[in-house]
């Protein structure tokens, strides 16, 4: 009789081993399958330098708002309805490359800022913040504007508001 509750136990103790084994090798593949998924992720995503062109402030108020310029002429028509100082003789090529632009009333002593740029496989994320928020009282509006190379994939701006 003790030998049969002692193979009972032996068999309960491999039974537990295996299932133990059998655990820990599907886990080491979900574990394997999610760190290669994360780098085929990141071979994807590759980061394009944020080119400034203009940052600033500008007495008026305009609604706040996202531009993606891709000639020369909505460049032009842009700097002159924003009334953005310096920049009437500004010229992009414009086969090569396009003009991102960000607009939001502030007052003179915030800024907005796009930060990273990051170029997906269908589409560039640009990430907008305010790195500097003022405390002024007059309002008018804050600009960035850069220049990226040219894409036809779809432009997704994301805003990142922090409440510091």
């Amino acid at each position: 009789m003790k030998n049969i509750i002692k193979t009972k136990h032996h068999i309960s103790v491999r039974v537990t081993s295996i299932v133990a084994i059998v655990i820990i090798a599907v886990c080491s593949a979900w574990a394997i399958q999610g760190c290669e998924k994360k780098e085929k992720e990141q071979e994807q995503t590759k980061n394009i330098p944020v080119n400034s062109i203009a940052q600033g402030y500008i007495s008026k108020v305009y609604r706040s708002n996202n531009f993606v310029l891709k000639s020369q002429q909505s460049l032009d028509d842009f700097i002159e309805a924003f009334e953005i100082p310096n920049l009437s003789q500004l010229k992009i090529n414009f086969d090569t490359d396009m003009v991102i632009a960000v607009v939001e009333s502030n007052n003179s002593s915030s800024t907005i800022d796009i930060t990273k740029i990051t170029e997906l496989k269908d589409k560039i994320e640009i990430r907008v913040e305010n790195l500097r928020k003022g405390m002024t009282a007059d309002i008018g509006s804050i600009y960035h504007i850069v220049k990226i190379p040219k894409t036809d994939k779809t432009i997704v701006f994301m805003k990142i508001t922090s409440y510091n």
